[in-house]
């Protein structure tokens, strides 16, 4: 099997958005496998709220790969509708164990932009923890949601 390069590309297939751990008896994947599966996750999560956002997509659909407080956090802004922007590229890096953080390029019509995500393992799956775009500044959590 070939080594996937670590940066995902608007060129890469859509990733499977499986959050959950491996199935028993599956092969254990080494560090260099993990950041590339950790980056496809990082681009599809991107990719599906690009769609969200644009309204072409329910939000109930990031509700399983997010926290509930992200979530909250979410439901009150991010509301561009329209065409949904693409995903350009992916960077990221385990900042520690079980925590992964990317930064995503994406393209709007008319600019790019980013987003910030900070990916964190628990009970065995991957789930974003935060999202954060520089034109936005700091979000507030929504009063009803809690982790």
């Amino acid at each position: 099997m070939s080594a996937l390069p670590k940066t995902a590309t608007a060129c890469t297939p859509s990733p499977r958005l499986d959050v959950l751990p491996p199935r028993r008896g599956a092969r254990r994947l080494g560090v260099a496998d993990d950041e590339t599966r950790l980056a496809l996750l990082a681009r599809g999560f991107a990719q599906l709220y690009l769609e969200v956002e644009a309204g072409w997509r329910p939000r109930s659909q990031l509700a399983r790969l997010m926290t509930p407080r992200l979530y909250g956090r979410l439901l009150d802004g991010w509301v561009r509708p329209g065409a949904p922007g693409r995903v350009v590229r992916v960077r990221g890096v385990l900042a520690g164990p079980g925590r992964y953080e990317a930064v995503v390029v994406v393209r709007r019509p008319g600019r790019f932009g980013a987003v910030a995500l900070s990916l964190v393992r628990s009970n065995g799956a991957w789930r974003v923890h935060d999202a954060v775009r520089p034109e936005d500044g700091a979000t507030r959590p929504h009063p009803e949601c809690v982790d």
